[in-house]
């Protein structure tokens, strides 16, 4: 059993395995896709793209991408190839769970520059090391010390709903982020 934390988990807060209740026009949805899922891929692109944007968006080949929707700003993150091992037999190589970890501090801030109320994450293909660098990442990313020292945490953070395609998420490994966040936070 967790300690009470002293820090407010933006993660607790969030609605898990279902998808949000209302769709406010101040809604942004974010697609994070664990291996190269073209299909889906296409599909995300296909439901939220304006007509002009869909050609250019389909030729992508980024990690991270992002437009404004239909419904409101988008943003597709897919799984980084795996690099060959260069040296030290791969062991200086980014990490599937790091890699994920920045990309969800990346995601946070644009979140927040937009000021949107809500983001709705859907999740697919993901392996269990790449959630835990996610959910880290986004729990690191909604932590600044003045606004907590002012009691204003999580100030500015949308309201976060959070699926998996055919499954659901599986919460030991968000109470496990909050504690790794928690860790790297108080260092």
């Amino acid at each position: 059993m967790r300690e009470k934390s002293m820090i407010q988990s933006w993660l607790d807060k969030a609605q898990w395995d279902k998808k949000p209740g209302r769709t406010d026009r101040d809604m942004g949805w974010v697609y994070i896709f664990g291996s190269n899922e073209e299909a889906k891929i296409r599909s995300a692109i296909a439901a939220h793209a304006l007509g002009w944007q869909k050609d250019s968006l389909l030729k992508q080949t980024k990690e991270l991408i992002g437009f404004s929707g239909k419904k409101g700003p988008v943003w597709i993150l897919r799984a980084k190839a795996a690099p060959p091992a260069v040296s030290h037999g791969g062991l200086l190589e980014e990490s599937s769970y790091s890699f994920f970890r920045d990309q969800a501090g990346l995601l946070v801030s644009a979140w927040k520059s937009q000021a949107l109320a809500g983001v709705h994450l859907e999740l697919s293909g993901t392996s269990a090391e790449q959630e835990l660098g996610l959910f880290t990442g986004f729990e690191i990313a909604s932590y600044h010390f003045r606004e907590l020292q002012l009691e204003k945490a999580m100030k500015g953070l949308p309201r976060l709903s959070v699926t998996k395609v055919r499954v659901e998420i599986d919460r030991g490994l968000v109470k496990e982020a909050i504690v790794l966040s928690e860790e790297a936070i108080s260092v």
